[in-house]
């Protein structure tokens, strides 16, 4: 196993998208490289909703600035993935949002899942026999249960319990801007983030 600690290395404009205090606390997070698919995982403590954490993955991605990678809330496709993340990461990403959510309730309460990037649903990890569970017909996204192996659990989009997120960054599809561009916004945010930690 791999562990990787990133340097600040932010982008443009960081300092008006997110405020430099919590960039600062975020760049000082351990990513993790899974050798069975070169994605990397990190674990963003906090109180969001699911809408809310994946709305958050794109400003850790900038905050991270790993050019050649996208990012979102974790996919766990196979064992292997899952029991990497949740061993790498610790067990304090029990009640942290992952990728999943339930895209139909026609087909309660474990039909329908999806994962947030469009990979194949084909794997899970339920924490049997009490998940999933649908209670109260809105538990529809996927967080981290706990247990030995990283089980999970279906929750509200709301649910207070949530202790933060998991992010996965995966190689992008995409190609980024040209390097002259991408060093050009990151000096600038580095030199923004540095005048605010340094208050």
């Amino acid at each position: 196993m791999r562990k990787i600690v990133f340097s600040v290395v932010p982008c443009l404009a960081l300092s008006v998208i997110v405020s430099t205090v919590w960039a600062c606390n975020i760049s000082e997070l351990s990513v993790h490289r899974y050798e069975g698919n070169g994605h990397y995982y990190m674990a963003v403590p906090g109180k969001f909703t699911w809408a809310e954490a994946q709305e958050q993955v794109w400003e850790v991605a900038q905050i991270m600035a790993m050019p050649g990678f996208s990012a979102n809330l974790a996919s766990l496709t196979s064992a292997g993935e899952n029991d990497f993340v949740w061993t790498s990461l610790g067990t304090e990403v029990s009640h942290f949002w992952l990728g999943g959510k339930q895209t139909s309730e026609t087909s309660e309460p474990a039909g329908a899942w999806s994962w947030v990037d469009n990979d194949v649903w084909d794997y899970s990890n339920w924490f049997t026999p009490a998940e999933p569970n649908d209670a109260g017909s809105k538990q529809h996204h996927l967080s981290f249960w706990g247990g030995p192996q990283g089980q999970w659990m279906d929750v509200r989009d709301n649910w207070g319990g949530i202790k933060g997120f998991v992010v996965e960054f995966s190689p992008a599809a995409v190609p980024l801007p040209a390097p002259v561009l991408l060093l050009a916004s990151g000096i600038l945010g580095l030199v923004a983030i540095r005048r605010g930690c340094s208050k």
